[in-house]
């Protein structure tokens, strides 16, 4: 008959071909050498920038630096430079908008609230029981984030620190893990972007403490993302995180976090699926051996392994 459609011999279509671990490497080889630019990133403008001001001070007969001031000030261009140029860089080669990450959330502002309280309950539990250990261990020291030894009357100074830790580091970083790192791994499985991408995350942090604690914070951030489908929220919660470092007045702090961890709590029992998500992709059979065989990945996690060795063995000695 004239109507019946032509039988279509199925062997003969082309079936997409199967990714690889090359296919795999050739994709994180971008992220890698991202992250290993920001190492270089970090030393460079922190070095040159410290070595340009007591110049400049010196040949102006300014003996007596604030050392603070400079620190600062050295930290936000350090930041603006090696959270910003490696990864943007990375965006262009990978062929990826980094706006479209910048998009209203697609969760309710309830939703929001919850996860917020979530997120910052468990924070502040973690904190309270790192508090706990170095004061068992006063021979721990690590990177503090809040204001110890700044003067009350240094407004520059803590205009500065508040510029670098609460507001550049929060939208730089989720761009680039939440954002970046996410997309780009997330096309292998979600749970596999989850982890990689805190993991990588936790690493750039240097220290036991610190780096035990990103990693958590990543996991949630992350999950917050793809929940939301937008950065946004995860660039508010990291900033409040950051924020609260910064705060002086330490019994305001605790009264933060015992809001924090009831509201958390009672948002987690009344909605305990708050972390279940809706699409997953499941993870590619070559996903963690095509990560940890990329060069430059490889690179950046021996060399933030051994720093953070270092500085734990520090600690006791």
């Amino acid at each position: 008959m004239d109507n019946e459609l032509p039988v279509i011999d199925e062997s003969v279509i082309e079936k997409p071909r199967e990714l690889t671990k090359k296919d795999l490497k050739k994709e994180f080889k971008h992220l890698g050498g991202a992250l290993l630019f920001n190492l270089v990133l970090q030393v460079f403008v922190a070095g040159l920038l410290s070595v340009v001001i007591l110049a400049i001070a010196k040949s102006y007969g300014f003996y007596h630096v604030n050392y603070n001031l400079m620190l600062m000030v050295t930290l936000v261009f350090t930041l603006l430079c090696a959270d910003t140029i490696p990864f943007f860089i990375c965006a262009h080669r990978l062929k990826i908008k980094l706006r479209t990450y910048l998009v209203k959330p697609a969760i309710s502002g309830a939703e929001m609230v919850r996860w917020f309280l979530i997120i910052m309950g468990i924070v502040a539990v973690y904190n309270l029981l790192s508090t706990a250990l170095i004061n068992t261990f006063p021979n721990i020291e690590f990177q503090q984030t809040g204001l110890e030894g700044f003067s009350a009357t240094d407004w520059i100074t803590l205009l500065m620190s508040y510029i670098a830790i609460a507001v550049i580091a929060p939208i730089f970083e989720e761009i680039a893990f939440r954002g970046l790192c996410l997309h780009v791994f997330g096309k292998y499985g979600t749970h596999f972007a989850i982890i990689a991408s805190s993991m990588l995350f936790a690493l750039l942090h240097g220290n036991v403490i610190q780096s035990l604690f990103a990693f958590g914070l990543g996991i949630l951030l992350a999950l917050l993302t793809l929940k939301a489908k937008s950065i946004l929220p995860a660039i508010f919660v990291h900033f409040a995180n950051n924020s609260i470092a910064l705060i002086p007045v330490e019994w305001f702090v605790f009264l933060l976090f015992g809001i924090f961890i009831l509201g958390g709590l009672f948002c987690y029992f009344t909605h305990r699926d708050i972390f279940k998500l809706d699409e997953t992709v499941p993870n590619h059979r070559f996903c963690w051996d095509a990560l940890m065989a990329t060069p430059s990945i490889l690179m950046v996690v021996i060399i933030y392994t051994l720093m953070i060795i270092f500085t734990t063995v520090m600690w006791f000695m």
